[in-house]
């Protein structure tokens, strides 16, 4: 999970202090962000060390955001799954017609031991 630790302006919109990153390829120069400490990447196992550290320095609550933002994926996951099961496509396919296939022709060269073509490279 990916939170701004220091707010930044990202394509004319400022994410703030403790806001929960959902779309990373949104950012742009993630890796640059991440270098300097705008974004920090925290797992779900650290949550209460950091929830402590930014309440504390910053006066936000991180694990609400982490709890907004988890309950509108979820909403919107429902949303796409119920879409999904109603809505099927069918297709109808039209048989292709049948192309006429021409018979194989089998070609059979003789060759005789001894003679030599008269365009042949060997006799130049």
């Amino acid at each position: 999970m990916l939170i701004v630790k220091r707010p930044f302006r990202n394509f004319g919109k400022v994410l703030t202090v403790g806001s929960v990153l959902t779309e990373p390829a949104e950012i742009k120069h993630l890796k640059a962000r991440l270098g300097d400490g705008h974004i920090i990447e925290i797992a779900e196992h650290d949550l209460d060390k950091f929830h402590d550290y930014f309440l504390q320095k910053f006066g936000v609550d991180i694990i609400e955001n982490f709890k907004k933002v988890s309950k509108v994926t979820e909403v919107v996951n429902t949303k796409i799954d119920e879409v999904k099961t109603d809505e099927t496509i069918k297709v109808k396919t039209e048989p292709t017609p049948s192309v006429p296939v021409e018979p194989k022709v089998d070609v059979k060269t003789e060759v005789k031991t001894g003679e030599v073509p008269v365009d042949s490279p060997t006799t130049k």
